[in-house]
């Protein structure tokens, strides 16, 4: 039936077709691992089978879903069964944002490596390296850039006392070089530093898509603010110069500050492992 129904799905493209796939396949095995006939299952049985990824993201455990429905509302349809016992099932989402995982140098250098391109990689560097806001980002001109004095300009903040001076880092200046001489080269009448592939003003739902896609095989789902997050709790774990995090991330108060670092869960780990 599971191969039946994937004949079904044959418009779909490969990338769902193995996700289809392997979502069924594996509850075929927790239905036989459990003596449960697949087309008689119940409520109860779908949720135990669900509950096994309760630590996963949410839009893993909708996704989980969504294919068992559609596969169980393909029964119904076929004649194969009469009830579909996922459809009153709810995914719970995460209790806090604070139980959200925090972004690490594993998660930067896997999203980099999904880049295709300078732009991309220069984009996503960027984001990681001076920890500034998105509409931030796609107000960033290149004059804005100072390679001889080596800082970076923000100057749109969302306010006055936000705009600064990010010093370059040295792990991100020879990619920001190469971007910098590709970008001047571009004929366009835009004065902002990142362009779409159209050579237009990345507009700020336009970044966030971006950022979206480049975590394609991935069970990551960052935003831009959690490259921010990361840019603030990293600058502390290594300074512990907490005036200098604000300062560097625009903050208007430092209580604001104080709330990024204190939701570190690396942080909260270490705490727990202190021996009072």
């Amino acid at each position: 039936m599971i191969y039946e129904f994937m004949k079904a799905k044959a418009t779909m493209t490969e990338e769902s077709k193995r996700s289809y796939n392997s979502t069924l396949k594996r509850f075929q095995k927790f239905c036989d691992d459990k003596n449960i006939n697949i087309i008689n299952a119940s409520e109860s049985d779908v949720s135990m089978y669900m509950n096994q990824f309760k630590d996963h993201k949410i839009k893993t455990r909708k996704s989980y879903k969504i294919i068992l429905n559609g596969f169980y509302n393909w029964l119904i349809k076929n004649g194969y069964t009469q009830r579909n016992p996922v459809e009153d099932i709810t995914i719970k989402g995460n209790a806090s944002k604070n139980d959200k995982e925090d972004m690490t140098q594993n998660h930067f250098q896997r999203i980099l490596n999904n880049c295709s391109g300078v732009r991309d990689m220069a984009l996503i560097s960027f984001l990681w390296y001076t920890g500034v806001r998105a509409k931030e980002l796609t107000s960033i001109r290149v004059s804005d850039i100072n390679v001889d004095q080596n800082y970076i300009f923000v100057g749109l903040s969302k306010s006055e006392s936000g705009n600064r001076r990010i010093p370059i880092h040295p792990n991100f200046k020879k990619l920001l070089g190469i971007y910098l001489r590709k970008r001047i080269n571009i004929d366009t009448d835009f004065e902002v530093l990142f362009l779409t592939k159209h050579n237009k003003k990345i507009k700020y739902r336009t970044l966030l898509s971006y950022i979206k896609d480049l975590q394609k095989g991935t069970d990551y789902d960052f935003a831009v603010h959690d490259f921010r997050r990361a840019f603030v709790t990293r600058l502390y774990d290594k300074t512990g110069d907490i005036v200098l995090c604000q300062q560097l991330a625009g903050h208007s108060s430092i209580e604001t500050t104080r709330k990024y670092i204190q939701g570190n869960q690396k942080r909260l780990e270490k705490f727990s492992a202190i021996n009072f």
